[in-house]
């Protein structure tokens, strides 16, 4: 009986230590979402001003989706420093988890038990960082990176898109009875601002939709 019950104690401690993390994904007031619009995501003036925090919940355009992203971290020294630059290139990985604007303006959720990454375990420092972006460049984050990584962005016509991140907290991932809590303690406690993505401009457009059809004439002429 004693053998039994010291074998199933090791056994509860493991299912603790191993199992996978687990953050509360949603924000505060303190920690709220804004829009810049007079800046794009490369820091030059877009000629345009206004700036405030994004509507509650509502439909694309201005709708916003939030990934998750994470690195292991030693628990003590500082954290990676990061800009929207170089978010591709600094050992983020996607945990898989995301978020959408939630009620109340600068808000988003994510649920209170998001799953941080099958390869977190409970217990493991991590660093965390949030990508937001205006709903219009997509719904998920494969589609966004790609288009951060081509610098290509897939605005529609007459809208505006916006891009950012949040600054870099760390933090456990817990059991999903008790999950961390992102935006506090160590975790991200300052506000976050999305940026306007670049676009061509009309008239750039205008000359690659002539240059093409110049070319397209010159090819039929060859034949």
């Amino acid at each position: 009986m004693k053998k039994l019950t010291v074998i199933l104690s090791i056994v509860a401690a493991a299912s603790v230590s191993y199992g996978q993390g687990f953050v509360n994904f949603a924000n505060g007031s303190a920690t709220g979402v804004s829009t810049n619009a007079a800046l794009d995501i490369n820091g030059a003036s877009t000629g345009k001003s206004g700036t405030g925090l994004t509507t509650g919940s509502t439909a694309a355009p201005q709708g916003y989706y939030y990934a998750l992203l994470m690195q292991s971290y030693s628990g003590s020294g500082a954290t990676v420093a990061t800009t929207i630059q170089t978010l591709l290139t600094t050992g983020w990985t996607f945990t898989g988890a995301q978020a959408t604007n939630a009620l109340g303006a600068g808000r988003l959720g994510g649920g209170a038990t998001a799953a941080t990454s099958s390869a977190d375990i409970v217990g493991n420092a991590n660093q965390f960082i949030i990508a937001g972006w205006s709903s219009n460049l997509g719904s998920s984050w494969a589609a966004v990176s790609s288009q951060l990584q081509s610098g290509n962005w897939s605005v529609p016509l007459n809208q505006t898109g916006y891009f950012g991140i949040s600054a870099v907290g760390t933090g456990t991932g817990q059991a999903n009875t008790s999950p961390e809590a992102l935006f506090s303690g160590s975790g991200i406690t300052t506000a976050t601002t999305l940026f306007v993505v670049p676009t061509p401009e009309p008239t750039t457009m205008a000359l690659a939709g002539l240059g093409s059809a110049a070319l397209l004439m010159f090819r039929r002429r060859n034949k």
